[in-house]
């Protein structure tokens, strides 16, 4: 008798890479659109260029002072739960920094904004530590990073397009419902461990299973 033929090997966890590249692009469109509607959204809201100056400092303060607590999380909770809280949390203050007029409330808005954006990385960290063996895992991280350099290249293109057809505060609602659909795929397609998710199969859980005991 022959040799029972070897299993072919999936590849769902470059589908998640993937994934990643894609979350990394919308985040980083979502930090540039502001300063790309710059000049309407400070002639209707009335705000000097210090004041509109302040709304990305507000950002980088939420975003510094949730890295470490977000990484905590991100090993306490998992992946999973924790990009999808941090991308519904951004998606939703991204939509709100159109809505509010307020620049008291808009600062904190983008302090929020930035806080929810910061379990990103640690949490795409968190799921590259169990998806990919030892030597993928600089290929897998660069998905993200390379959706972030991505994003800021292609967002002057597209939000133009929307300030042109639907005015600036359309930019956040847009961007912020298609982080809200993301975050509703990513919940229902993404696992923990890739022994939870029924479409990886043994071939597949053998190359990282070999990764941890090694």
């Amino acid at each position: 008798m022959g040799k029972k033929m070897e299993q072919k090997r999936t590849n769902i966890r470059w589908y998640f890479a993937i994934t990643f590249f894609i979350i990394g692009v919308i985040a980083y469109m979502d930090r540039s659109n502001i300063s790309i509607i710059a000049g309407p959204m400070m002639e209707d809201l009335h705000l000097t260029k210090t004041q509109f100056g302040l709304l990305a400092s507000f950002f980088s303060l939420g975003y510094a002072l949730m890295q470490v607590p977000s990484g905590f999380l991100a090993e306490k909770f998992g992946s999973k739960k924790m990009l999808t809280i941090a991308l519904v949390w951004w998606s939703a203050f991204t939509i709100l920094t159109g809505v509010v007029k307020n620049h008291g409330l808009l600062y904190a808005v983008r302090f929020l904004f930035g806080i929810g954006e910061a379990p990103m990385y640690p949490s795409n960290a968190v799921f590259n530590l169990f998806w990919f063996a030892k030597g993928e895992k600089g290929r897998a991280s660069s998905a993200l990073l390379a959706g972030s350099y991505f994003g800021p290249v292609i967002a002057p293109v597209v939000t133009i397009a929307i300030v042109n057809m639907f005015g600036w505060q359309a930019v956040f609602y847009i961007f912020g419902a298609i982080g809200i659909v993301i975050a509703l795929l990513w919940i229902i397609i993404s696992k923990d461990l890739p022994e939870q998710h029924k479409m990886v199969n043994e071939a597949e859980k053998n190359i990282l299973w070999k990764t941890v005991i090694s």
